[in-house]
């Protein structure tokens, strides 16, 4: 089970990223281009809340993901990550950021 997939720690500051559109300029850049590399094509220009939520529910073991919608856009975003065609995550993608 993962908890809390749209809050990171970045740099010892909070990104909510549910609120950051891949392109803003408040997301530090690096997130994703840390992992798009991962990520089939067609997903790469999905917000990075999507992203998460893909990954996540396409990591093999992961069978629950809690994610709040207290917004109708964050639960418009969860439902088409939920309607993306399912792929095999690369696991390396998770070592990427054991080294930021």
């Amino acid at each position: 089970m993962i908890n809390r997939p749209l809050n990171v720690f970045y740099r010892e500051q909070l990104v909510r990223l549910a609120d950051a559109p891949v392109r803003s300029i408040a997301m530090p850049r690096e997130i994703p281009n840390r992992v798009d590399p991962f990520l089939p094509p067609a997903y790469r220009t999905e917000s990075l809340s999507r992203k998460v939520l893909t990954v996540l529910t396409n990591t093999q073991g992961i069978t629950c993901v809690p994610n709040g919608m207290r917004y109708p856009n964050y639960v418009d975003d969860s439902l088409g990550a939920l309607r993306s065609p399912p792929f095999d995550v690369d696991a390396h993608l998770y070592e990427v950021f054991n080294h930021w």
